[in-house]
């Protein structure tokens, strides 16, 4: 999806970056792990990352909380 700048993002809020590999992977990125596997026509993606980080561009995750996250199709 392109970028919209009118789509009404407010000071502080973080557009997705990717990396692709452990070596080019940094700040936050670097702290994230995931495990995928393909079965009977299904993704199935754990991913695991500490609690408590404090990169300046992380999301503060706590022990029970629940959070969106979103998955594109490269």
């Amino acid at each position: 999806m392109p970028f919209d700048p009118n789509a009404g993002w407010k000071a502080g809020d973080l557009i997705s970056d990717y990396a692709i590999s452990r070596e080019d992977s940094a700040r936050s990125a670097a702290n994230n792990n995931a495990i995928a596997s393909w079965k009977d026509g299904l993704w199935t993606n754990m991913m695991v990352r500490p609690l408590g980080l404090t990169n300046d561009d992380d999301k503060p995750l706590g022990e029970g909380g629940v959070y969106n996250v979103g998955f594109r199709r490269a």
